[in-house]
C-alpha cells in the first residue's frame, strides 16, 4: 500500500479497526457486505437499503433500484415484491400502490 486511499475500506466491504488491507474477506474484523445491505466504502458498518431499493447479492456498494412491476419496502430488502394483480408499480416504487 503506497497511498492513503489504499488504507480506506473499499466499496462493498466492511473494515473493522486494525485491518491492514482495504478489501478484507473472511477476516474476523472485516468481510464482504451482506445481502439486503450496502457498503459505500470507508465505513465500518453496513447500511440497510432504503425504500425503493434492494440488495440481493453480497458486496454491493449501492443498492439496486426496484424494478418496474415490483415494489421494495425497506423492511424486505433482499428481493423486490411483485405488485398485486391489476396494479402497477413504477421504477423505484417504495410501497404497494393502493
Amino acid at each position: 500500500m503506497t497511498d492513503v486511499d489504499d488504507y480506506l475500506c473499499k466499496e462493498g466491504h466492511l473494515c473493522g479497526e486494525g485491518l491492514s488491507i482495504a478489501a478484507p474477506k473472511g477476516l474476523t474484523n472485516g468481510d464482504v457486505c451482506t445481502k439486503g445491505k450496502y457498503c459505500p466504502g470507508a465505513l465500518i458498518h453496513e447500511m440497510p437499503c432504503p425504500d425503493g431499493f434492494y440488495s440481493n447479492v453480497a458486496g454491493l456498494a449501492i443498492c439496486t433500484t426496484c424494478p418496474v412491476g415490483s415494489y421494495c419496502d425497506a423492511s424486505v430488502q433482499i428481493e423486490p415484491i411483485k405488485c398485486i394483480t391489476n396494479s402497477t408499480c413504477d421504477l423505484g416504487e417504495k410501497r404497494q400502490p393502493i
